[in-house]
Order: structure tokens, then C-alpha cells, then sequence
């Protein structure tokens, strides 16, 4: 996990990098987690330029390699795949989004002061449960639940 934080220690935003499941499948998959996890409302509305914005990187390092994107995956089946299979990146932006809104210091100061006996994993999940309800939590949630109804991913 990568963990940005403010110059005054708030942690900013957060990332997961996860190699663990590679696999032959769309690359929505992955585009939607890190996109729903990382991006907010002005974003969400203007995914068909990041799409856009990702296919001219992708053609062009197709084109590099002598393939031919248009054959590999074309544009208009990228953002078909999108309202099909984004709902994946969904979820887990929302498993694993409120993480973000946890802070620094008292997440610090109570995994450290988690006796060796309790339950670590309960202990997180609690931090988790009380991140929730952050205001910039359920908005988040809200902004992007209204965005997968309103671009069909979900219907």
C-alpha cells in the first residue's frame, strides 16, 4: 500500500498495488479500482476522456510492440467493457476506500497499542467501521454509487 499524507500529517490518499491476480481478463478490472478508489465527482464525470486518455497510451504502446490495438481491444469495447465489468472496481473502492479516510496518527497509535492477544483483524475492522462515518466517506460512497447508475454500470 502506498500512503500519501499532508504536510500536516492527514493522510491524503492512499493506493493498493496488487500483482497477486494477474490474469488474462479486461483490463477494466483494474482501470475501475483504481480509478473508483482514487478519483472524486468532477473525475467520474469525465471518465470517457480518462478512457480516451488510456486508450491513446495503450494504442500507442501497442503500436511500439507491432501490434495493432484495434484488433487487441478497440476503443468502443473498452467502454462497453467498462459499464459491463466496472462494477468490480466498484466494490472493491468501496471495501477498501474508507481506509483512506482513517487518521494517520490514531491508526498508528492503536495498532500499537493492540495487545498481542486481541484480535488484530477485529481491530481494523473497527477503525474501519468508525471511518465510515466520516462525512467525506458518505459522500464519496454517494458520488460514486450516483455515477455507476448514471453511466449504466449499474441499473
Amino acid at each position: 500500500m502506498l500512503f500519501k499524507y499532508l504536510a500536516n500529517g492527514d493522510l491524503e490518499d492512499i493506493k493498493l498495488l496488487d500483482h497477486q491476480c494477474g490474469r488474462d481478463s479486461t483490463p477494466v478490472h483494474d482501470l475501475s479500482y483504481c480509478f473508483y478508489s482514487g478519483a472524486s465527482k468532477p473525475d467520474f464525470d469525465k471518465l470517457d476522456y480518462y478512457l480516451d486518455l488510456y486508450y491513446h497510451s495503450f494504442s500507442k504502446f501497442a503500436k511500439e510492440l507491432g501490434a495493432d490495438p484495434d484488433k487487441m481491444l478497440p476503443l468502443e469495447a473498452l467502454k462497453n467493457d467498462w459499464k459491463k465489468y466496472a462494477l468490480m472496481g466498484i466494490y472493491m473502492a468501496i471495501v477498501a476506500g474508507s481506509l483512506k479516510f482513517m487518521a494517520k496518527k490514531e491508526f498508528q497509535d492503536r495498532m500499537a497499542e493492540t495487545p498481542k492477544d486481541q484480535d488484530l483483524i477485529a481491530n481494523i475492522l473497527q477503525m474501519i467501521k468508525q471511518s465510515r462515518e466520516h462525512p467525506s466517506w458518505k459522500k464519496t460512497l454517494a458520488d460514486i454509487l450516483v455515477h455507476a447508475v448514471e453511466y449504466g454500470i449499474i441499473n
